[in-house]
């Protein structure tokens, strides 16, 4: 049995929306997954220098994970990976590892775990879930944790939104580039709200007052840097 997986970048901490707002965009990261005596891992494209080829490498990890939820002995398979998300780039590429563990093993194990149980351990996995919520739904997600369950709602965006993203020619992994941040950015990403649930309400109501600005803009293409790395992409439709 061969199984096709497909999973979107994703741009999240979107205006308001720190760790809430997240938005999937029309790159994709493509693994065909084929029954194997041992785990492996093959990647083309972007990572293929840097990703790891066997049982540490984090698609495998999110299968496995899956698997333990599950009670259920995961049969070994090989992933051959086209990659078109960049790394370490802040468009969900560990987020589509994630979603591509996850989603096969759930394949393999057959679809013994709702998209609901799927998003919640993703989000698990990652720590938040703005990325990893429209990576799995698609179009424009705001979300949240609560009791340790992803709530998340779709956003109508309504226009064919194009997008210009300009990448250094560096890494710079989430977990350090967030220890960057200062102790009190948690208290400015809520702007003005007082917990997590109004930073929610916030978002829903700044994303959907924003895109009549958003069509009234000329396109995203204009004017790009000669030094950063660009990537032009549409939205993805939810």
């Amino acid at each position: 049995m061969e199984i096709q997986i497909n999973v979107p970048a994703t741009s999240a901490n979107l205006g308001p929306g720190f760790d809430a707002l997240g938005l999937a965009l029309d790159l994709w990261n493509k693994t065909l997954i084929t029954p194997a005596k041992e785990f492996g891992v093959t990647v083309k494209g972007e990572g293929s220098d840097r990703l790891a080829s066997g049982r540490n490498n984090l698609l495998i990890r999110a299968a496995g994970r899956l698997a333990e939820r599950a009670r259920k002995p995961l049969p070994p398979f090989h992933a051959d990976c086209v990659n078109a998300i960049p790394l370490s780039s802040g468009m969900g590429s560990s987020s589509a590892a994630i979603l591509t563990g996850l989603l096969a093993a759930n394949a393999l194990l057959e679809n013994r775990f709702s998209r609901e149980a799927i998003l919640d351990l993703a989000s698990e996995m990652e720590g938040h879930p703005d990325n990893v919520a429209p990576a799995l739904l698609g179009g424009l997600v705001v979300s949240m944790m609560q009791d340790e369950k992803v709530i998340a709602r779709p956003i109508p965006i309504g226009a064919d939104l194009h997008l210009t993203v300009a990448l250094p020619d560096f890494y710079l992994p989430t977990k350090q580039a967030r220890a960057a941040l200062p102790k009190n950015a948690v208290l400015l990403r809520l702007d003005g709200a007082t917990g997590a649930g109004e930073a929610f309400e916030t978002a829903m109501v700044s994303a959907s007052d924003a895109m009549p600005a958003l069509r009234s803009r000329p396109p995203a293409g204009a004017g790009r840097s000669r030094r950063a790395r660009d990537r032009s992409s549409r939205t993805r439709p939810g």
